[in-house]
């Protein structure tokens, strides 16, 4: 099982990925020079009712194009998958996006920020995914955005298979919608942060 971190147009500081506040030494990040292939962890969002998702970023691009922060993909026994369990993306004009799936099958459940976000400046993005209560939810430097978008998940948790790709600063096979900017200290919780942890 592979997972990639992309560095396309992405430049990624501090590169190590923390799982419910553990480092995971057990995935490997193997360089490749515009991406880290990771190996390990494809079984991150296995059997969960809730995922949280949490990046730093600077966005220095033009913003006229979709630009995925964090994407893992869907479980299956088939090469990469650009199809996302959880995702986290910036949509042009800098509107922070979640898209999440309960099931391999269904249609991802989306939602929008309304606010825009100005490119240059350092930010906090989480995704907070809770496929029980049929509910996402983003913030922006711990803040709760209002957001668009109605969410109406098939399962109350992820199905019991484990995923096929994971990337940050692209899609979750690498081949598309590369971050431009920085990103850095990417993080996973499979539980709800308090409101104090999402500040900090």
């Amino acid at each position: 099982m592979k997972f990639f971190i992309l560095l396309f147009l992405c430049s990624c500081a501090q590169l190590s990925l923390t799982v419910d506040n553990k480092p995971r030494k057990d995935i490997k990040f193997i360089s490749y020079g515009k991406y880290f292939e990771v190996r390990g962890g494809e079984n991150i969002l296995r059997k969960v009712s809730t995922v949280t998702l949490q990046i730093e970023f600077k966005e220095t691009g033009p913003q006229n194009n979709i630009q995925d922060m964090m994407a893992i993909s869907v479980g299956g026994n088939t090469p990469k998958s650009y199809v996302s369990r959880a995702s986290l993306r910036l949509e042009p004009g800098g509107r922070l996006v979640g898209i999440a799936r309960s099931t391999d099958t269904e249609e991802g459940q989306v939602v929008r920020a309304k606010q825009l976000i100005s490119k240059g400046k350092a930010h906090v993005a989480t995704l907070v995914i809770d496929y029980a209560q049929n509910e996402m939810k983003l913030y922006l430097d711990g803040k709760e955005l209002e957001t668009e978008g109605k969410v109406s998940f098939a399962s109350k948790e992820t199905p019991d298979t484990a995923s096929i790709s994971f990337a940050v600063g692209s899609e979750d096979d690498g081949s598309n919608f590369h971050f431009e900017g920085t990103l850095r200290n990417p993080k996973i919780w499979t539980r709800k942060l308090s409101m104090e942890e999402m500040k900090n």
